[in-house]
């Protein structure tokens, strides 16, 4: 699936970033020229990512690390900032299971975080790696007291160098079990993502991911356009759901940018 006229009339390219722009500490090849490109073309870049487990600057510092592109920290809408913006005012507290950087998200909105399940007027989960039973237990303990249960993505794997390994989902799946409720979603593709991405956008918009599921999901729920990579989750176009069906299908950002008209 391919359409040389993909970029014609777009002031916004919405950027994922695992499978897309790297893989773990791996650049996808060609990614750094093609995010050069893109500026270059005078579309702006708004990179969107589900992973909760970097603050904004350290998604940048990524970027620059893996790929040799400047990225703009203000130019990433990250779940864990998505999901604190969602709590602000609603709660003084919560029970954090992810990183650190949902710790500084949370904080950025004046809510504190607590490891006891008692004081928490929140459990707020994301990919965490360092998860442990005892953690699992005080957040079932804490929804199980009240506590609001709000997710900032459901991704059931990420792409490494090594293949898929669990992601944010497999956290969140445990919680919903253990506590019998349903969670706040705020990543991709959810509407709450979808506005913020909006608010820092210019012009009509593409978006460009790995995953059906999310990444072109968020698109055609916004009424965006949706370009779908080969390069992380998805390998085949025939991995793809007719309802996520894509208006375009490329190997990788590389070949993306390859279509922009002065590449052409």
């Amino acid at each position: 699936m391919a359409d040389s006229n993909i970029w014609e009339g777009i002031g916004t390219l919405v950027c994922d970033l695992d499978g897309v722009v790297y893989l773990g500490d791996e650049g996808v090849a060609g990614s750094g020229e093609a995010l050069r490109a893109i500026v270059e073309a005078g579309v702006e870049l708004v990179f969107a990512t589900n992973n909760s487990t970097k603050t904004p600057e350290q998604v940048a510092a990524k970027i620059a690390a893996t790929a040799g592109f400047a990225a703009d920290p203000e130019a990433v809408v990250g779940s864990a900032q998505v999901t604190a913006a969602r709590l602000a005012g609603l709660v003084e507290s919560a029970f954090v299971v992810g990183g650190a950087a949902i710790d500084a998200a949370l904080a950025g909105v004046g809510i504190a975080t607590t490891d006891d399940w008692q004081d928490a007027g929140a459990v707020v989960v994301g990919l965490d790696t360092a998860i442990t039973y005892d953690k699992l237990s005080r957040a079932t303990l804490a929804l199980r007291n009240g506590a609001l249960f709000y997710a900032t993505n459901t991704d059931s794997t990420y792409p490494t160098p090594r293949g898929l390994l669990p992601g944010g989902g497999v956290m969140v799946g445990a919680l919903a079990i253990a506590s019998g409720r349903d969670p706040v979603v705020s990543g991709k593709p959810h509407p709450a993502m979808a506005e913020h991405i909006a608010a820092r956008a210019t012009g009509p918009i593409l978006v460009v991911g790995d995953r059906p599921e999310t990444d072109v999901a968020l698109a055609i729920g916004a009424g965006w356009t949706s370009a779908l990579v080969l390069s992380g989750v998805t390998r085949s176009l025939e991995e793809v759901p007719f309802d996520q069906a894509p208006d375009i299908v490329v190997a990788s950002l590389a070949d993306l940018a390859g279509l922009l008209p002065a590449a052409s």
